[in-house]
């Protein structure tokens, strides 16, 4: 692929370099301080437990870090199971997972379960640590007593000193120690003391003539039997003898600080690399180099958000991922990755107080590697391999080296010349002869803006800016030329050029700020521009473009404020991104294309990186290592390493893109905490150990805390969860925490994973059952025996309630029965009472007839005769039919007659319809007689009675005439009757008075069938 490449230039100065320094190694820090919950900015001891959280003790109490917040324990007085008073000096994890604490004043162990201290040897061990576990179950303990055993299973702690024949060189203050080879090594005040830990011998080890006579405080033994040992009686110095302990070497590499200050070192460690730190209380941290026998040093730099944030450090621990952890004073705790820093920041100018001295603009490299630095502030050469800068600057009061100290373009061409464009002008330096040009007019380069310079294959220089836009010089020619002289580019004439880019077919594209694209083709001496406007918006994204290239595939990708577009040269398609598609930030900058096809994107959010398929994009930002989140909007520059230099707001950024490679390693995750409605809830086991948990009935409010432990970065973690049957489907979010409202009782899975990629869930998932109770009486269990109990129950009712209908229907034969009987008894009680009267009357009548009337007196025995013949015959029969009770009543009718005469006036109106219909028997004689009985009769006031049918009754009824007395009545007839028409039928015998009448309507009986 053939592009302008920003070559790099070496340059001899014949005048002296203004400013000469070095550029410090380069690592991304971290930090956590008292502003995220820690008791202390004074960290003096760190550790890690067995489920990876870091643990970092301060001068006030012990803190827990998970990457994200702190826990905190702290003494409570009256409380013998929080922590002792006193400054944490060292803090271990042993092989069962146990955590221990090493204090001033005495040893504690962390109980996980109980969330509880325990102390041992209280008020006999002080200057406890450190710990190293020498077999298993086993510990061996540095403390001011001399040395310490303590059997974790049993818990006994044992001192040396104690032994009846007390071994002296164990009896003394032990500063520090290591195992290595099956032997403990010890530093005493007085030299190195040795046990062989099978033969139990202690011997004390004979020191070079560099150590003799030095109060050893720490030391290291490296992998190949190197020992570096630290004195306190020579703070600043660090030896080097081996295990033999003849040769001896002193470094006085850390004697004084960046800043001229003493300094001391406070510790020295190996890494996992078998590599020698050195923390110091003035100079930050250090790095032992082999191929330089010197140790390189890694201090604060206040203009730079990820350097280390102190210089004077405590202690250092490195974790099971290999972060190197640092206790740093009044800070609190920071942490880098020695391995993992795919970053490194360079910083031109960072002794100016100048913001503009850190605006980096654009880069090239030169064919012995030093790199030339265009920046805010002036121009700077860099030498790689020593880590100094020269610079180039117009200071007050010395010669002026360059048109304007606000460097713009960088352009190194064949001829070895090194072109500078400046916020006024072109300076041009030659590599051969020293010599800086200032360009003018004279040269076609008049005063302006010039922000870019690149070279062509055929060697033309092109000059982007302000003025005319473009200015171009062509091979073997002396003076540049107007764009406006060009004869295909001519109409283009004053457009603002920002970028110079050509591509593999030999095109030449222009970005243009604030006027699109434009692309020139001068092989067919044709030109193509793009511009965006609100009536063609398929084109280019946006019209500041700031940067041009081209990937492997041939396309290319054009940078501007408003995203990114990618064009395709044979067709001249866009496809257009920008945040609604996928980019974290719209305005977008520098651009490069690795040999993989990845494409590499400043922007105003970060680094961006589309991976070979375009569909994935991976942020990084100032928590990865860089020196900013925003970039500068000038070309990057792709060393000939493979290296790539983008330049930001705070200096250049140079990194090695095949160095990165998508990483899915598994990130420990842990359910770090479990609450019901917003409170702890209490567990038997450790959050983090539980495979299942029970709800207990109305604690179905809950929240799951996840953490996976992310410190590189964890604010780049995402979650996944998703709690079955519950959940549909799973939620992705960077939240840690699964929130669940009102769920039903039942058995469920809650699932749950973490990745960095978002794109990329092909990763380790954990599970948790989880039970959720129900109150007994909204259980299944509940309800199924409710819902037997309610059959059973039901069962019982319903067979209770068939007994009680047969009983009913047995109790309403037996009470119709009585009833029956009663009425029966009672209609022959009223027959009978009516017989005796109406004998006595009939025969009285009878008596008379014979004697006065004897011919009348065979008529009326003959009607007699024949109603005790109705009358003796009725009882057998509970009803009759109307007709025969009429006829019946004829004859008591004639009877009466024969007693009352003219008295007496019966008057019949009965229907023929009804002449079938039943009716109770001598019910009208009862009637009649009962009316005679109540009634005065005399041929001036006759009783007149009516018997006629209307609307299914029979109705009799008598005009009032009422007798003043009636001896024979009980007031019971008609009671009597009426019982006895209930129980034949549900009408109703009804009695009224109405006008001067008694009116008795008898319910009819409809027709028996036969």
């Amino acid at each position: 692929m053939a592009m302008l490449r920003p070559h790099c230039l070496f340059i001899y100065l014949i005048f002296a370099a203004q400013t000469v320094w070095a550029q410090p190694l380069s690592y991304a820090f971290q930090t956590v301080t008292t502003a995220q919950g820690l008791t202390s900015g004074n960290v003096g001891a760190i550790g890690q437990d067995r489920y990876g959280y870091i643990w970092l003790g301060t001068s006030d109490g012990v803190n827990c870090y998970d990457g994200y917040s702190v826990q905190t324990f702290e003494h409570q007085f009256g409380d013998s199971t929080s922590i002792i008073p006193s400054n944490v000096r060292y803090i271990y994890s042993d092989s069962n997972g146990r955590l221990w604490i090493c204090f001033l004043h005495g040893l504690m162990e962390y109980d996980f379960s109980k969330k509880q201290f325990r102390q041992y040897g209280a008020g006999k061990i002080s200057w406890v640590g450190p710990v190293i576990e020498t077999a298993p179950g086993i510990l061996h303990i540095a403390s001011r007593q001399g040395l310490l055993k303590l059997e974790t299973a049993s818990g006994n702690l044992h001192l040396y000193r104690d032994e009846p024949n007390a071994n002296v060189l164990l009896s003394t203050q032990i500063g520090d120690m290591q195992l290595h080879r099956n032997k403990l090594y010890m530093s005493r005040d007085t030299g190195l003391v040795l046990m062989d830990l099978q033969s139990q011998k202690t011997t004390k080890v004979p020191l070079p003539a560099c150590l003799r006579g030095q109060r050893i405080h720490r030391f290291r033994i490296m992998d190949d039997g190197t020992v570096w040992v630290t004195a306190r009686s020579a703070p600043t110095l660090i030896f080097r003898t081996d295990l033999n302990f003849q040769d001896c070497r002193v470094y006085r590499d850390l004697e004084f600080a960046q800043d001229g200050l003493p300094n001391i070192v406070t510790a020295i460690f190996k890494d996992a690399q078998n590599r020698l730190w050195a923390t110091t209380g003035q100079a930050g941290l250090a790095l032992y180099d082999a191929q330089t026998d010197r140790f390189q040093t890694i201090d604060n730099n206040p203009y730079l958000p990820n350097s280390i944030p102190g210089n004077n450090i405590n202690c250092a621990f490195q974790d099971k991922n290999g972060f190197i952890w640092l206790g740093i004073s009044g800070i609190g705790a920071s942490w880098f990755h020695p391995d993992r820093n795919l970053f490194q920041t360079l910083l031109p100018g960072s002794d100016e107080n100048n913001e503009g001295s850190r605006w980096a603009r654009s880069a090239v490299e030169a064919p012995d590697g030093t790199l030339w630095l265009a920046t805010g502030s002036g121009l700077f050469q860099y030498d790689r391999r020593t880590g100094k800068y020269r610079s180039f600057q117009n200071r007050k009061g010395k010669p002026t080296l360059l048109h304007d100290n606000s460097v713009r373009g960088l352009c190194l061409d064949r001829q070895g010349r090194l072109w500078i464009g400046t916020a006024t002008g072109v300076n041009r330096y030659n590599l051969a002869s020293g010599r800086m040009e200032f360009l003018t007019e004279k040269d076609g380069l008049p005063e302006a803006y010039y922000l870019v310079i690149a070279e062509d294959r055929q060697g033309t220089l092109w000059f982007g800016g302000t003025r005319d836009g473009h200015f171009y010089l062509p091979a073997g020619e002396t003076k540049a030329r107007s764009i406006r002289e060009h004869p295909v580019l001519g109409l283009y004439a004053g457009l603002f050029g920002h970028s110079i880019f050509e591509d593999s077919r030999g095109l030449l594209w222009f970005g243009l700020d604030g006027r699109g694209l434009l692309c020139f083709n001068p092989t067919e001496g044709t030109a193509r521009h793009w511009e965006r406007t609100p009536e063609n918006d398929s084109t280019l994204i946006g019209n500041f473009v700031f940067n041009v290239t081209e990937d492997s595939n041939g396309v290319i990708w054009a940078s501007t404020s408003n995203g990114l577009s990618a064009i395709d040269p044979s067709t001249f398609q866009f496809t257009n991104f920008d945040r609604a598609r996928g980019l974290p930030a719209n305005r977008t900058s520098g651009v490069l294309a690795d040999r993989h096809n990845r494409i590499w994107v400043g922007s105003s959010q970060g680094l961006l990186l589309f991976d070979s398929t375009r569909q994935r994009i991976r942020r990084f930002n100032v928590h990865d290592g860089l020196p900013t989140d925003e970039f500068s909007d000038l070309s990057p520059c792709k060393l000939r390493d493979g290296s790539f230099l983008f330049s930001t707001r705070r200096g250049f950024l140079l990194f090695d893109p095949e160095r990165y490679t998508p990483r899915h390693a598994e990130l420990p995750l842990l359910l770090s905490s479990v609450r019901v409605f917003n409170r702890p809830f209490d567990t038997a086991l450790n959050s983090e150990e539980l495979e299942e948990i029970y709800f207990p009935p109305g604690q179905n409010f809950f929240s799951l805390e996840m953490t996976a432990l992310n410190f590189r970065n964890p604010r780049q973690t995402w979650y996944a969860y998703r709690m079955e049957p519950y959940d549909l489907q799973w939620t992705y979010t960077r939240e840690r925490l699964a929130n669940y409202t009102d769920v039903p009782a039942g058995n469920y899975t809650f699932r749950y994973k973490a990745t960095t990629d978002p794109n990329n869930w092909d990763v380790p998932e954990q599970t948790l059952r989880i039970r959720v109770g129900e109150y007994w009486y909204r259980s299944n269990w509940f309800w199924s025996i409710l819902g037997l109990g309610l059959l059973a129950l039901a069962g019982w009712f319903a067979l209770r309630r068939v007994r009680y209908r047969r009983a009913l229907h047995q109790l309403e034969r037996k009470a119709q029965a009585l009833a029956k009987e009663k009425a029966q008894v009672q209609y022959e009680n009223l027959t009978q009472q009516l017989n005796p009267h109406f004998l006595f009357n009939s025969l009285a009548s009878l008596g008379s007839l014979i004697r006065f009337e004897p011919q009348k007196a065979g008529t009326f025995l003959n009607a007699l005769s024949k109603m005790y013949r109705y009358m003796l015959q009725s009882p057998d029969n509970e009803r009759v039919r109307l007709s025969d009770e009429i006829e019946f009543a004829g004859h008591f009718i004639h009877l009466q007659h024969t007693r009352f005469g003219d008295a007496l006036q019966v008057h019949f109106d009965i229907d023929e319809a009804y002449a079938n219909h039943e009716i109770v028997p001598v019910t009208l004689q009862n009637l009649l007689e009962n009316a005679i009985k109540h009634n005065t009769l005399d041929e001036e006031s006759p009783l007149r009675i009516e018997i006629v049918t209307e609307n299914g009754y029979l109705l009799v009824r008598n005009n009032i005439q009422r007798r003043n007395m009636v001896e024979t009545s009980n007031k019971q007839g008609l009671n009597k009757l009426r019982s006895l028409y209930q129980y034949l039928t549900d009408k109703p015998l009804k009695t009224s008075e109405e006008n001067g009448w008694f009116i008795v309507q008898i319910p009819l009986l409809p027709p028996r069938r036969t």
